[in-house]
């Protein structure tokens, strides 16, 4: 399986390692890739899926967020 985030799209970058004296040398930089369980919302099937770990950060930021919402919410209807 390739090295490449199927949401982001990051794949293996290709770069100059320069040296002190200015020599150049190829080196590739590889996607942080990271095998995650996630739930399909249309079928609730649970897949295994390569992601990028900067996705997985945005992904989980944003289930923090609703869940904080959603615990605001049922905290506003249970004072009134």
């Amino acid at each position: 399986m390739a090295r490449i985030c199927p949401i982001t799209a990051k794949t293996t970058s290709t770069w100059n390692n320069v040296s002190h004296s200015k020599r150049r040398t190829k080196r590739t930089w590889k996607a942080n890739m990271i095998t995650k369980k996630l739930m399909d919302e249309t079928s609730w099937a649970v897949r295994k899926t390569k992601i990028s770990a900067k996705w997985l950060r945005i992904l989980t930021k944003d289930l923090i967020q609703q869940a904080d919402f959603m615990f605001d919410e049922i905290q506003a209807e249970k004072s009134a």
